[in-house]
């Protein structure tokens, strides 16, 4: 019967193994242990320094042998044998404390724990002084990758850390003005110093616009308040928030300096404005923009909101650019009236969604429980996967220095590494926000009479319903259509509705929900004595006044 386990790990494969081997079995042998009892494992190529897969691979095969088998010993040939990274060493320490499994230290004769299972004078101090060799190791070859890092900053090149929007680095690792993301940078600061834009609305209008961030994804309210808060386009020194999560974070001076992509006056006039005046607008129409991104006009692009108006944004784009008429796209000619619109749809939406509840029965609660489990994996995996960055982070600089990595090589890496990062952070926040709609959405299906409560709650648009009427809306309404406008000749218009013409301009709206059911509407922007008039297609075809709830 196995009685205890020898490792044998030498970090590189051109070191002997055999000798370690034979005189490991003679030291045991001498302990009392015959060669029936001993089980060996060799792990070549295991490195605790950079931490690489075949070490990691071997602090779980031992948790694995001492917790599953008779084995309740381990035995190494040095302490540095079980790890170089202090964190490592602690995790070992632990778990050997934990499962009372006894570890013996060959070159210092230690044994870890004594015949109770308690830890040992003796144990804990070789694994504290280790530890702390290791920990100022470490902090020495810290301290030499920041000199590197300030080096490569004093040279104008880039020290591996992100860069914000607006900034690429060359070949030679050069930081340099990317002008076609730095127009982006330059815009956003020009249009909200207008002080007629905020950051969500300017964030909607990039979107709209078919803009994207760096990393393809759209722009978000919170994105664009980062750029606007960043000293660092000015050319001078910005501060940045440091800390570890769930602490409080401190404000410290950024090391870098970055070519200056706007002017110091355009920076504090937009950061007064961001910090405590409220944005000036034209009107205060309080609306919830449902149609944004619904909209779409013939030339390809969609309808954004302007004023009090829905308008295609391409159009307006060429009117501002004054672009030749030969030159421009073929757009559907109507704007259309913000209030209408979203009147319509949520009136629509507010059906289909009523409709919904009334015939839960008939959707599979199933299909959204083994969803929302898929979420919960996805989002509980990519926060595994989070938790191993720093490890890496600190594994690549012990890497850099023992095998004296050039610093291309260790940039390529940490970039690597932060890629990686955000990607993950990206899969968590998508999973978290799955999580949350579907149960949500299971909650609804067992409770509908809340549902047609809380339908009837959000008539009006008050700020705390307006992104509740808007998921509504997305989850029902896929596409909005507008055709040119049209003329009808109506008999005896003149007689009946005191009208100065019996030709009335009309146009037709189609709303299209993700059933592919159309729903038709026909508005009249001038039907009677200035007044317009909304009608609705009925099943039949014939068309009816929509008046629309308040």
């Amino acid at each position: 019967m196995k009685k205890i386990l020898c490792i044998v790990r030498v970090s590189t494969t051109q070191q002997e193994t055999e000798s370690q081997r034979n005189d490991m079995l003679n030291w045991l042998s001498g302990m009392g242990y015959n060669t029936e009892e001993i089980e060996v494992r060799e792990y070549e190529g295991a490195s605790a320094r950079s931490l690489n897969a075949k070490y990691l691979n071997m602090l779980e095969d031992i948790k694995r042998i001492t917790t599953t088998t008779t084995i309740k010993a381990v035995a190494i040939w040095h302490i540095n044998r079980l790890g170089r990274v202090e964190s490592k060493l602690m995790e070992m320490k632990e778990f050997f404390v934990a499962n009372r499994v006894q570890l013996y230290v060959k070159q210092s004769n230690v044994t870890l724990l004594d015949e109770n299972g308690n830890l040992t004078t003796g144990g804990s101090l070789v694994f504290s002084m280790f530890s702390a060799m290791v920990a100022e190791e470490t902090a020495e070859m810290m301290e030499k990758f920041a000199r590197g890092k300030a080096q490569r900053r004093s040279e104008g090149k880039t020290d591996g850390s992100m860069l914000p929007l607006g900034y690429i680095v060359t070949d030679d690792k050069r930081i340099e003005i990317d002008e076609k993301s730095a127009k982006i940078v330059r815009d956003i600061f020009d249009l909200y110093v207008t002080g007629e834009w905020s950051t969500t609305r300017l964030a909607l209008e990039l979107n709209e616009r078919g803009i994207k961030d760096a990393d393809g994804r759209d722009f978000t309210q919170s994105r664009v308040a980062t750029i606007l808060s960043k000293k660092a386009y000015t050319g001078q020194k910005g501060t940045k928030r440091v800390g570890k999560k769930g602490e409080t974070k401190k404000v410290v001076e950024e090391v870098r300096t970055l070519p200056a992509i706007i002017t110091t006056e355009l920076f504090e006039r937009c950061e007064a404005l961001r910090k405590g005046a409220k944005v000036a607008r034209k009107n205060n129409y309080r609306s919830a923009y449902l149609c944004n991104k619904l909209i779409r006009c013939k030339c390809g692009y969609n309808y954004t909101a302007s004023n009090k108006v829905y308008r295609c944004f391409k159009e307006h784009d060429e009117n501002v650019k004054r672009v030749p008429e030969s030159e421009r796209l073929q757009h559907t000619e109507a704007t259309l009236s913000i209030a209408m619109m979203d009147g319509i749809v949520w009136q629509l939406a507010a059906h289909l969604e009523m409709a919904r509840i009334a015939n839960k029965g008939a959707e599979s609660l199933a299909d959204y429980r083994e969803q929302l489990a898929t979420a919960k994996a996805k989002a509980e995996t990519a926060k595994a996967e989070l938790t191993k960055i720093p490890t890496q982070r600190e594994a690549l600089v012990l890497r850099a220095v023992r095998y004296n990595l050039s610093d291309v090589q260790v940039d390529k890496m940490m970039e690597s590494i932060s890629q990686t990062e955000m990607r993950l952070q990206a899969e968590q926040q998508a999973a978290e926000s799955d999580i949350e709609r579907l149960s949500a959405a299971i909650w609804k299906m067992e409770h509908p009479v809340y549902d047609m409560n809380y339908l009837d709650s959000l008539r009006e648009n008050l700020p705390e319903n307006i992104d509740k009427k808007r998921a509504i809306v997305r989850s029902h309404i896929k596409q909005i259509t507008v055709s040119d406008w049209e003329t009808m000749t109506l008999n005896n218009m003149v007689t009946l509705f005191k009208s100065r013409t019996s030709e009335k301009r009309y146009l037709i709206i189609t709303v299209t929900d993700f059933n592919g059911t159309e729903y038709k509407y026909r508005y009249f922007p001038r039907w009677s004595f200035g007044k317009s008039r909304l009608e609705e297609m009925l099943t039949d075809g014939d068309w009816a006044e929509l008046v629309l709830a308040a």
